[in-house]
């Protein structure tokens, strides 16, 4: 018996479940149906088929006075409808009988030799039929386009890689990763004739299969006389189309996976060779797995994991042979590290280089490699500034030589091409099994699924690529920048392209945008916008650098108060000249540019069981389509398609299209609460958050300190009060403002001093008590020293004085011990528990020989005399206590980083809820050795109790930044152990807050970072989700910033990231249920010689599609 293609009967159906057990009912037709299933039915006979009405049986012929119609009904002569169609469909027996009712066993035994004569003669016309054999000519040129096609790639690939493999292609490269050195290779390509022919050979080929699928999908319809207007049918046998079609089909398929293999099919067939004759440069780049990574082996999954990394292995070692994929790099491609082609490109001087992760890459012909492109101008501040007195500047020549070596000034990111994305897109091997499956619903009247399908894929695919391209149009906003800059060159002062400027270059600094990273060398005033890389909104005033520090090497963030950035705004300027240290790439802006553009989600569990997943689906696709095959006791023509319906049930291609829609949808939702997404994967992500890591100031708290009270010691009032005025770094505005640091605001306000100044520098300061002193020299804020100090000399008597403030902690480390006041610990503490940010003052006389222009930071800052304190407090942001309620209720555990004192931390953890209100605190901290001990809030030190002891009593840990590295040093184990019960993180610097986030990512907790931008965007990127309450530049490494900068945007992603998640896995769960039951329903119907009509499937994708949108809003809402 042959399977034919079912059409939708719904009629029958009906009428079976509404019709009475006591009469005949008419079904579609009109054939009569006995719906009360008694033995034997009553129904309508079979059609019968003659050649000439005359053989027709006698109780099939119409009575006298009516004629028979072409489809078997009886009708007055001369009125048959001219539009019927026989229903007979052989040439041999094209007229149709009238049909009669009666018992089903009567039917057969009656009519049966007319069915039997149907049936022969049905049997020879088919024999008669011209069917194509697969030895035809035309299948003849398939076969063997195809298989030399196929062999002259393996033979290319052995020659290239096996065979003459070119000694010497393969050379070190020096590539930084996340700021270090990481290991990598460079190979050398270039075209070939042969290769670049079979290249275009092969995708001719892949062209022309999904061609020629198309044309007999075309051809099935003609063949079934469905579309009629369509001439040019080539087969008249409708079982050896589908033959052809499903060879076909399962040649491409293999085919076009076995192309997967490579990196891309057009670097498949480059010819490696020297690299200074290549085209083409292959770079590769080697990292190792992270701890987190390890962390998912363990339990079943290790074995798992063991499994099918073997099944993979095997698989590798088979396409490896097949491509000569020889391991010429130490590592295979894409395993913990990227794998990209680069084009070689040559300038006007004919020098070869290449652009990978916006830097260039240049030819050395000594050495016969590319090597980075790298100018230094000098390591310390003397060569520095050596470079940037030279009169007339660089000379054309000495220009374009250093512009040779280090390429343009601009980040060099192509314009995001929508097209070029779709097409990266959907050539992805999950797209690739997505067309295929779309192909095998074409025939066999299945096309109404094939073209639903089609829509949602595209639809999904589309999706995915306008949220690409939207990431991609605003980086590259960020590096596409115009303008001009009035440099020294040759002798004279001229304007060019920001692109011109090279290292060395001397710049004539006017107000606008910057362009390079650059040190001020002379200046009257310059006064800084950088609220675009650090989010401080405060103007920066900067200074020429320091000749006394001539012999200290050059650090942008040492002598960050020398140093004008790339892509900060020059407020107002007067003669203020500065020599380029960095161009492009190798600014800060570049770097964080970097940052941005090589951003990679974290690894989740997800992640790693997906690949097992789909292994899984796949031996039970395998197996489902084995057993259609077995109960389909019929041809393989058939069955194979039935199938292949059971494999598309088990693997559903809409898959990923479950996670797309739902995503976004959330992307948009935000942005109608104003918070930008730049990844829009890390909204799934968020749904997983269990640890939120929060910044104090600016974020717990609101911007900026309100002052509180200032302490003098007592004698000393008179300096303690000229300290105040003059320890700072702000500068006079045009205006007649002062700008800077808005502590140093507010401390100089409360001082009650006034100054004078000239071109913006605040040059001398008189007290509230008349006292004047001009400034002489400043040291700016140190994160390391946790100072910031001044030199002044007294108008009174001449004398030279060194003004230090910092924090208690170091200010005590630098003050005579014998000089600090008793009570000086008890103070301090009382304060940090007040919740006071304290700003301890201390003092130094200077010998009247010291030369003040020369004396080193380290001579001043030692043997200081305290003097005094001022003390300010951070006000907490009134929706903090909500929204940290909120993430508990939610179970999120929070956690403070802050670089203000640990006991400051726990009072305004208390007031946002992050520490109990009535709990115990142990704080741990270390002594001037760096040895860690434990001691309670009221200082006295103690013993820490063990984990169990803690969680048993509610006992909540606090933590300084230095006791934390030491923990984890001495024992990780503990240390890990005991982050569950840690709440604040103190005296926390850039590097530490990376480290605790870091640490916590290790244990496999999910984390979240929220912080103003600045000095937390380490921590920001490192974070699984980060949130940026900022508008500057540097916060964009966090996928998401609220753009109002509120604290609650925290709670919208994470209840967005939840709603999103759970919309997603249900679906995705409701697709493999859907699957599995969809699957043994097929294997069912198939062992019962039945399948499911077209409109069957089409209304499943159309409730899969409204099921997973409502589900995503009823979440939500």
């Amino acid at each position: 018996m042959m399977l034919s293609p079912l059409k939708p009967s719904i009629g029958w159906m009906l009428i079976l479940l509404t019709a009475s057990r006591s009469v005949v009912v008419n079904a579609d037709f009109g054939d009569a149906v006995d719906p009360t299933f008694n033995c034997p039915a009553f129904t309508t006979c079979k059609q019968v088929c003659v050649a000439k009405a005359q053989d027709c049986p006698d109780e099939m012929l119409c009575p006298a006075n009516q004629t028979l119609c072409k489809d078997g009904s009886c009708s007055s002569v001369g009125t048959c409808d001219a539009s019927l169609e026989s229903p007979c469909q052989y040439d041999c027996a094209p007229v149709a009988c009238h049909k009669v009712d009666a018992y089903y066993d009567s039917c057969l035994s009656t009519y049966g030799p007319w069915y039997n004569n149907e049936t022969t003669c049905g049997e020879t016309e088919e024999e008669l039929l011209h069917k194509w054999s697969m030895r035809e000519p035309v299948f003849v040129i398939l076969y063997v386009w195809i298989s030399l096609l196929t062999l002259c790639i393996v033979a290319w690939c052995a020659y290239n890689q096996r065979i003459a493999p070119v000694s010497g292609s393969v050379q070190p490269l020096n590539v930084q990763v996340d700021k270090e050195e990481a290991t990598s290779w460079q190979t050398g390509y270039r075209r070939h004739p042969i290769g670049s022919l079979l290249y275009g050979w092969t995708c001719l080929t892949l062209l022309g299969m999904h061609a020629l699928l198309g044309w007999l999908s075309v051809q099935y319809y003609i063949q079934q006389e469905l579309l009629t207007e369509v001439v040019g049918g080539k087969f008249e046998d409708e079982e050896n189309l589908l033959k052809v079609f499903e060879i076909l089909w399962m040649v491409s398929f293999v085919f076009s996976f076995a192309l997967k293999w490579p990196y891309s099919i057009k670097s498949l067939f480059l010819r490696r060779c020297e690299l200074h004759r290549a085209t083409h440069v292959a770079v590769c780049i080697h990292k190792a797995a992270t701890e987190s990574e390890e962390t998912f082996n363990s339990g079943y999954m290790s074995f798992l994991r063991l499994l099918f990394a073997n099944v993979r292995l095997t698989m590798g070692r088979i396409m490896s042979m097949i491509f000569s994929d020889v391991d010429d790099f130490g590592q295979k491609k894409g395993k913990n590290g990227t794998y990209r082609f680069c084009v070689i490109q040559t300038n006007l001087e004919g020098s070869r280089y290449f652009v990978f992760g916006f830097r260039h890459y240049n030819f050395d012909a000594d050495d016969g490699r590319f090597k980075p492109g790298v100018y230094s101008i000098g390591a310390t501040i003397s060569e520095i500034v050596t470079a940037g007195t030279v009169p007339g500047g660089l000379t054309n020549v000495e220009a374009d030589a250093r512009r040779q070596i280090v390429g343009p000034n601009a980040i060099e990111m192509d314009k995001p091409n929508l097209i070029k994305i779709i097409t990266k897109e959907f050539l992805k091997p999950f797209y690739t099994y997505q067309l295929f499956m779309v192909w095998t619903w074409v025939p066999l009247y299945y096309y109404y699924m094939a073209f639903t399908w089609t829509v949602v894929i595209t639809t999904g695919g589309l999706t995915v690529c306008y949220f690409q391209y939207r990431n991609e149009r605003k980086l590259y906003e960020i590096t596409n920048i115009t303008g001009e800059v009035c440099i020294r060159r040759d002798g004279q002062v001229i304007q060019v392209s920001p692109r011109e400027l090279v290292p060395g270059d001397v710049v004539e600094v006017s107000p606008g945008l910057t362009y390079c990273d650059m040190v001020v060398v002379a200046s009257s005033t310059i006064l800084m916008d950088e609220s675009a890389l650090t989010g401080e909104a405060t103007p920066m005033l900067k200074t020429p650098v320091d000749q006394a520090d001539g012999k200290n090497v050059y650090n942008a963030n040492r002598f960050k108060r020398h140093t004008i950035l790339a892509g900060t705004n020059v407020l107002e300027t007067e003669k203020t000249v500065a020599v380029v240290t960095q161009t492009a790439s190798y600014t800060a802006r570049g770097e964080l540019i970097r940052d941005i553009y090589s951003y990679k989600r974290h690894q989740f569990k997800f992640d790693v069981e997906v690949p097992i997943v789909i292994s899984i689906l796949c031996f039970y696709a395998i197996f489902g389509f084995a057993m259609v095959v077995f109960f389909i006791k019929d041809t393989i023509i058939y069955s194979w398609f039935y199938g292949m319906f059971v494999v598309a049930s088990a693997l559903p291609p809409l898959l990923p299209t479950v996670f797309t829609v739902s995503v976004g949808i959330s992307s948009d939702r935000l942005a109608g609460k104003r918070i930008s997404c730049t990844n829009a994967e890390a909204i799934l992500v968020c749904g997983k958050c269990d640890t939120a890591c929060f910044d104090k100031t600016g974020t717990l708290t609101k911007q900026g300190l309100e002052f509180v009270a200032a302490s003098a010691r007592s004698g000393v009032e008179s300096e303690f009060f000229l300290a105040m005025g003059s320890c700072h770094t702000l500068s006079m505005t045009k205006d007649g403002k002062l700008a800077g640091n808005p502590v140093d605001q507010e401390m100089f306000e409360k001082s009650g001093s006034v100054v004078n100044s000239s071109s913006g520098q605040v040059e001398k300061v008189t007290d509230r008590n008349g006292q004047s002193a001009k400034i002489v020299r400043h040291f700016d804020f140190d994160h390391h020293r946790m100072t910031q100090s001044v030199l002044v000399r007294k108008d009174s008597d001449n004398s030279l004085i060194a003004f230090v403030k910092g924090s208690g902690e170091s200010i005590k480390k630098l003050c005579m011990q014998d000089d600090l006041p008793i009570d000086f610990d008890e103070a301090l503490q009382h304060a940090a528990m007040a919740g006071l940010y304290q700003i301890s003052v201390a003092m130094k006389k200077l010998p009247a020989t010291i030369d003040a222009l020369t004396v080193t930071r380290d001579e001043i800052e030692n043997s200081l005399s305290f003097i005094g304190t001022v003390d300010f407090k951070n006000i907490i942001r009134p929706e903090t206590a909500g929204v940290i309620s909120h993430l508990h209720s939610g179970r999120v555990k929070t956690v403070m980083l802050t670089g203000d004192s640990v006991l400051t931390g726990i009072c305004i953890g208390r007031e946002a809820g992050i520490v109990g209100s009535d709990c115990d605190i142990i704080i741990g901290s270390c002594d001037e050795s760096g040895s860690l001990y434990w001691s309670n809030s009221l200082g006295e030190q103690c013993t820490r109790p063990s984990i169990e002891e803690l969680l048993r009593s509610g006992t909540e840990l606090a933590i300084s930044g230095q006791a934390f590295d030491v923990l984890r040093t001495a024992d990780p184990k503990e240390a890990a152990r005991l982050m569950d019960v840690i709440r604040v993180y103190g005296r926390c610097t850039p590097y530490d807050k990376v480290s605790v986030v870091s640490a916590y990512n290790e244990l496999g907790r999910v984390t979240l970072m929220c912080g103003d931008g600045g000095n937390d965007c380490g921590a920001l990127k490192t974070a699984h989700v980060g949130v940026a309450l900022s508008d500057a530049e540097a916060s964009t490494v966090a996928p998401f910033t609220s753009l109002d900068k509120a604290i609650t945007s925290v709670v919208d992603v994470l209840l967005e990231g939840r709603c999103s998640l759970t919309n997603s896995l249900a679906a995705y769960r409701y697709m493999m249920i859907y699957g599995n039951i969809e699957t043994i329903n097929q294997l069912i119907n198939a062992s019962l010689l039945i399948t499911f009509t077209e409109y069957c499937w089409v209304f499943y994708v159309r409730s899969f599609v409204e099921r997973t949108m409502l589900n995503h809003l009823t979440l939500y809402n």
